[in-house]
């Protein structure tokens, strides 16, 4: 799978997930729609902020590979390991601006 990351947004790259994985952040949306957002490392479920929701989501999916941004694989390897768990940590707590993201489309 191709990288994703702004070289003008250091610490930030494309999180993604479809909606009927995040649905209490999207909850307007149809379960199908895929979501795109310029996110901190870490924000797992592109809320916003790197918190212990996000850490949930990448300790369930420990170890797999086959895992999606929304379930911590936050180089894009597939596989959600330390690699991951050091993104998530050196973004944990911070936030994001709301005009970061992108709209989405139907």
């Amino acid at each position: 799978m191709t990288k994703y990351r702004s070289a003008a947004t250091p610490g930030r790259a494309l999180g993604y997930a479809e909606v009927s994985s995040i649905p209490s952040v999207f909850p307007n949306l149809d379960d199908t729609t895929i979501v795109i957002r310029l996110s901190r490392y870490g924000d797992a479920n592109l809320d916003g902020v790197v918190n212990p929701q996000d850490f949930n989501r990448l300790v369930a999916n420990f170890g797999s590979a086959t895992a999606l941004w929304s379930q911590g694989d936050f180089n894009y390897d597939g596989n959600v390991n330390l690699l991951d768990f050091n993104r998530l940590v050196g973004q944990f707590g911070q936030t994001s601006a709301s005009d970061e993201g992108f709209a989405p489309r139907r």
